[in-house]
C-alpha cells in the first residue's frame, strides 16, 4: 500500500510537471488533453485510496494497541491480586498482609489513630488432620476464616500467614476496642461450635498488640510480639486472650 501510494504520487508529480512543460512548446489536441486528464484523475484516485487506506490501517493498529494495553493492564492487576491473595481461602496471604499493614501504620501516624494487630492460631489442626482427614482440617480453616470475617470490619486486613496461622490488622481502634474485639471473636467461635454439628469443637489461640501514633512500631515488631502472646495464651487457655499495648 505504501509503495503504491508513493509510486502514484511520484508519477502524478512527474506527469504534471511534464504536462505543464510540454504545453509551452506543443499544441495538444482535445483527445490528448482528455487522455491526460483521465490519467491525472486515475493517479489522484490512487493517491486518495492510499491516504484513506493508510489512515484506516493506522486507526485499526491504534485500536489494537489500545485493546492490547487494556488486556495487559487487567492481566497485571490479576497477577498483582493473586500475588497478595491466599489461593485456598481467598483472603490475603503473608505478602498481602505486610504490604497493606504497612499502609495502615502510615495512616495511623498521619491521622493520629491506633491499630490493633491480632495473631490467631487454630488449636489442634494437626490432630484434626491426622484423625479426621485433611478434608476436615480444610473445613476448620475455612470455618476460622468465616469467623474472622464476621468478627472484623471490611476495612480491616485479614490474612492467612501460612498453615493454621492468621493475622488481622484493625485500624482506627482505641485501646478499649481491643478487649471488645477479642471478646466478640471468642463469642463467635462459641456460636459457631453451637450451630455446627462437627465431631470436634473449633478452638483458637489469640495474641494482640496495640499501638498508636505516639508509640509507632514496625509490622514485624507487632507481629512478633502478638505471636509470643498467642503462644502464651495457648498454654494458658483458661486465662482468655492475652494482649498488650506499646508503651514508651
Amino acid at each position: 500500500m505504501v509503495v503504491i501510494g508513493l509510486a502514484s504520487l511520484g508519477i502524478f508529480v512527474y506527469s504534471d510537471w511534464l504536462w505543464q512543460a510540454n504545453k509551452l512548446v506543443h499544441r495538444y489536441t482535445s483527445e490528448e488533453i482528455a487522455k491526460a486528464g483521465l490519467l491525472r484523475l486515475i493517479i489522484i484516485g490512487l493517491w486518495v485510496a492510499f491516504i484513506s487506506g493508510t489512515c484506516s490501517m493506522l486507526f485499526m493498529n491504534n485500536r489494537k494497541l489500545n485493546l492490547l494495553e487494556e488486556a495487559l493492564i487487567k492481566a497485571n492487576e490479576k497477577i498483582r491480586i493473586l500475588s497478595l491473595t491466599d489461593e485456598f481461602t481467598g483472603i490475603y496471604n503473608r505478602r498481602g498482609f505486610f504490604t497493606l499493614a504497612e499502609q495502615h501504620l502510615k495512616i495511623i501516624n498521619r491521622m493520629a489513630k491506633g491499630m490493633g494487630l491480632f495473631f490467631v492460631d487454630i488449636d489442634g489442626l494437626k490432630l484434626i488432620n491426622d484423625t479426621l482427614g485433611h478434608q476436615e482440617g480444610d473445613m476448620a480453616i475455612i470455618d476460622t476464616v468465616n469467623i474472622l470475617k464476621n468478627t472484623f470490619r471490611e476495612s480491616d486486613i485479614i490474612a492467612r500467614m501460612g498453615g493454621d496461622e492468621f493475622a488481622i490488622s484493625a485500624i482506627g481502634t482505641y485501646e478499649s476496642d481491643i478487649k471488645i474485639l477479642a471478646t466478640r471473636l471468642q463469642e463467635n467461635v462459641k456460636s459457631h461450635n453451637g450451630k455446627n454439628a462437627r465431631s470436634y469443637n473449633l478452638s483458637i489461640s489469640v495474641g494482640v498488640m496495640w499501638c498508636d501514633h505516639k508509640n509507632p512500631r514496625s509490622v514485624e515488631e507487632l507481629l512478633l510480639q502478638a505471636d509470643k502472646l498467642m503462644y502464651q495464651q495457648k498454654q494458658k487457655k483458661n486465662e482468655g486472650i492475652l494482649w498488650e499495648k506499646i508503651i514508651p
